[in-house]
């Protein structure tokens, strides 16, 4: 099969005796595991190829396109229609071709090193700094970020590290009245490491709201600005 985004390149054998070998493969993860065996039958009128997998569980795939060397499936998963695309192999290797994309995504997956991200979470100094000083928390008391004295003196930003994720800070700076920042996140465990939110940098900023008791919380994705209102817990 063609690589999927995700990395999923399965290779799928149909053998003369009507058994179905599914081989399934991760080019990201380089993950292999044993076959999955059934009994297929093909409908030819229909287009489809069903697929027995045993214990009641059974699928049905129409066939889109087929040749002697290709052969293009759709598999509904829910509400969506997913294409497959396979290439006739004489051998059970995957179709992953030397890509950099791939090293990319092993590398996004991979724990965190140093060099991922170079923490500095020191805000530059400036008076009045205890309006900021807190920890501050939303409407359902969970601390989203903190703004702490170190021992220094000097103040910084902080995230508390859980079981499952860390959230380090750099490029601190001041705009007016509201503290800009670099925050990047990375899971702690390493069945989180596929996670979306693993090795993933946002710009956010803290910014005083007018009734003085309160701080605007807000962090950029894709341009787009998501923002709330927390309060010192």
């Amino acid at each position: 099969m063609s690589p999927l985004r995700a990395g999923i390149a399965n290779v799928v054998e149909f053998t003369r005796a009507g058994e179905s070998r599914l081989y399934p493969y991760n080019c990201i993860t380089m993950a292999q595991e044993v076959p999955e065996i059934g009994r297929y039958v093909v409908n030819r009128s229909a287009r489809t190829i069903h697929i027995d997998e045993g214990d009641g569980v059974t699928q049905t795939l129409n066939i889109v396109f087929v040749t002697d060397a290709f052969l293009v499936l759709r598999q509904t998963v829910g509400d969506q229609q997913i294409y497959l695309e396979y290439e006739k192999g004489a051998d059970l290797a995957p179709l992953c071709d030397p890509d950099e994309r791939w090293e990319k995504d092993r590398l996004r997956r991979a724990p965190y090193v140093a060099s991922d991200f170079v923490p500095d979470p020191t805000i530059p100094g400036r008076p009045g700094m205890d309006r900021y000083l807190g920890r501050w928390a939303n409407e359902k008391g969970d601390v989203l970020i903190e703004v702490r004295r170190a021992a220094d003196g000097s103040y910084q930003l902080n995230v508390d590290r859980s079981d499952d994720w860390t959230h380090l800070f750099n490029a601190v700076s001041w705009k007016g009245d509201e503290i800009h920042y670099t925050m990047f996140a990375h899971a702690n465990r390493s069945d989180l490491f596929d996670h979306p939110a693993h090795k993933i940098s946002v710009n956010g900023l803290l910014a005083p709201a007018l009734d003085g008791a309160s701080m605007e919380y807000a962090f950029f994705i894709n341009g787009k600005k998501y923002e709330s209102v927390l309060v010192r817990k």
